[in-house]
């Protein structure tokens, strides 16, 4: 049993280590963005919450970092183009975070990309019935990752 739990804890660090190496390489794929993978990362939240946007504290609770952080890195993204704030509604205090016709564009050439290099990739390689396991493991580790979370 220990000898599995340092070869899965080798395993999964090594996944990790490829899975941002893979990010990386398909925002260089998607072109000259001048993004880095956090910001990435908070465009791709905000992509989530189309077409109401996210306030920046939820972008903070889901990005794990504090508020004022985020509010640095969405101006730097409203700089780029990438995203656009407006005061909420219900909440004037609030601001709402959304992407613009830029931001969308590099979330679905983004998430193309990784679809073409990842997922596509390993559907091919698998059968069936390793693709039901698969599918099994990793909702087992996302739960558990976000239980672990705190979400």
């Amino acid at each position: 049993m220990e000898q599995f739990q340092r070869k899965l804890n080798e395993l999964f660090i090594e996944i990790y280590q490829s899975i941002q190496q893979l990010g990386e390489e398909a925002l260089r794929q998607v072109g000259e963005l001048n993004l880095t993978m956090n910001e990435m990362h908070l465009i791709g939240y905000a992509g989530k919450s189309m077409p109401v946007g996210i306030t920046i504290r939820e972008l903070a609770e889901r990005l794990k970092i504090k508020s004022p952080s985020v509010t640095v890195a969405v101006q730097k993204l409203e700089a780029k183009g990438y995203v656009s704030k407006m005061s909420c509604m219900l909440d004037g205090r609030a601001i709402r975070v959304q992407l613009t016709r830029s931001g969308r564009r590099v979330v679905e050439a983004y998430q193309q990309c990784y679809h073409r290099m990842v997922t596509k990739a390993i559907s091919k390689d698998t059968t069936e019935e390793e693709q039901v396991v698969l599918l099994r493991a990793a909702r087992k580790l996302n739960a558990y990752f976000l239980e672990s979370a705190g979400e």
